[in-house]
Formats: C-alpha cells, sequence, structure tokens
C-alpha cells in the first residue's frame, strides 16, 4: 500500500496542524517564504516575507521591542493584515520613526505594522537572518503567494529529552497520510537540536584540537626561549 520510490512528499497546512495535535509537540508552525518590496511612504526596500504562526515567535525567540507585539492567534484566525519588522528592516525604511502603528505596503497590499524586534544576534540562520525579515501570518501570506504547500514547517517538543520520541511521532504521522516508510528519513528532510549539537560538537572538538596545538607549540617555543637564556648565563658565569 506504500508509494513508489521518488514520489515527492508536499507537506500542506492540515499536514503541520495535525502535527501539533501530537502528544509530544508543544508548537508547530507552518513557514511561507518570499521576497517582496516593502514600500513605505516614498521608501522602498526588499526584503524577506515570512507567513508564519503565533507560535513561531516562541520557537525562534522574536521578542518584540517596548509598545509592540508578536502576532496573535486572532491575527491568524481573523488573516489580520498585520506585521512584525526586524530590526533592519525598521532602520531601512523608518530611521528615528516609531514603526508600531505605521502602514507599510507589501505585494500592493496595505499591512499594519504591530511590533519590531529586538537586537537579536544569530550564529545561524536559513534564507536570511530574522533581522531583515518581515513575519505576516501565514494565512494572510494566501493573498500574496500560494500557500497550499509547506515548504518548511518549524515544530518544538514539550522537552528537548524526547526531541528524537516526538520527531519519530512526526515523522508517523506523514507517512500515514502520504503512506511511505516512517523509517525513510529522505522523505522529510528535518533539521534539530540533535543534528545541531553534532555539527557544533564537531566545531567545537576541532577547536579544542587547534588551541591545544597552538598551546603545545607556545608553551615548548617559550621552553626553548628560557633555555638559550640560562645557556648563555651560564656560558658568562664560567
Amino acid at each position: 500500500g506504500g508509494e513508489r520510490a521518488g514520489k515527492r512528499v508536499r507537506v500542506t497546512a492540515d499536514d503541520v496542524i495535525a502535527i501539533g495535535e501530537l502528544p509530544l509537540v508543544k508548537n508547530v508552525s507552518p513557514e511561507f517564504m518570499q521576497d517582496f518590496p516593502i514600500v513605505y511612504g516614498n521608501k522602498q526596500s526588499s526584503h524577506l516575507v515570512r507567513g508564519v504562526s503565533a507560535s513561531y515567535g516562541t520557537m525562534r525567540s522574536e521578542k518584540p521591542q517596548a509598545g509592540g507585539r508578536f502576532l496573535e492567534e486572532e491575527d491568524i484566525r481573523l488573516r489580520r493584515r498585520v506585521a512584525f519588522i526586524g530590526s533592519e528592516v525598521q532602520r531601512k525604511l523608518f530611521g528615528a520613526i516609531p514603526p508600531v502603528g505605521e502602514t507599510i505596503r507589501v505585494g500592493g497590499q496595505p499591512i499594519e505594522i504591530v511590533g519590531e524586534m529586538e537586537e537579536k544576534v544569530q550564529l545561524s540562520n536559513y534564507n536570511r537572518p530574522d533581522k531583515y525579515c518581515v513575519f505576516i501570518p501565514w494565512t494572510t501570506m494566501g493573498g500574496l503567494v500560494d500557500n497550499r504547500y509547506v515548504a518548511t514547517f518549524v515544530w518544538q517538543a514539550v522537552s528537548p529529552m524526547l526531541e528524537p520520541k516526538a520527531t519519530r511521532q512526526v515523522r508517523e504521522l506523514l507517512a500515514k497520510r502520504y503512506r511511505y516508510d516512517a523509517s525513510d528519513e529522505r522523505a522529510v528532510n528535518m533539521f534539530g537540536s540533535e543534528k545541531t549539537n553534532e555539527i557544533t560538537d564537531g566545531i567545537v572538538g576541532g577547536l579544542k584540537i587547534v588551541l591545544t596545538f597552538i598551546g603545545v607549540l607556545t608553551l615548548a617555543i617559550g621552553g626553548v626561549g628560557i633555555m638559550n637564556i640560562m645557556f648563555v648565563n651560564v656560558q658568562e658565569r664560567t
């Protein structure tokens, strides 16, 4: 009853919502991404627009500055034309003007800004650092792009310790819906904290080796220098 090898698995927003109902999944959000010219008054700049859910802000630590907020569940349900903007978007379009309450145009549609991001340091990102992005409800994104299929979805396990089990639950759900073997990790690519830790551990291990080598080399050079100084002193006294 399975599908043929090579068939593409195309996840929909309904699939992502179903993932959110799994017992070991705490938060989940579909994500639709598209570059758009963002217009404010006579200023314009191109930025990546991300259509996401309210829980995305919690998972990705999108903290608003005072007086603003991230997207809320009512924004998603009512398809509100609201946006949360990154700090660099604010700087390019607004400068010293407070952006909250102002209206920008995305793809020709007016969208009200409800919050701007605090300065955020990112060691890694995908597609674009968050500070260069505009976040709108994924339901509203449907008026700008085709949101039938999800290119990316973000989810969070109820506990980091349970992430491997939660990953199996997510894979099993999608495998059941699209009739493929749940053990086939190539069907749906997932990149979680477990893989991140493997990469980080490799980088840290390599740095330790390099720093150890530099430390040993420095001590050896210092030791040779001290030996030469002592040798010269002994020669002078004898």
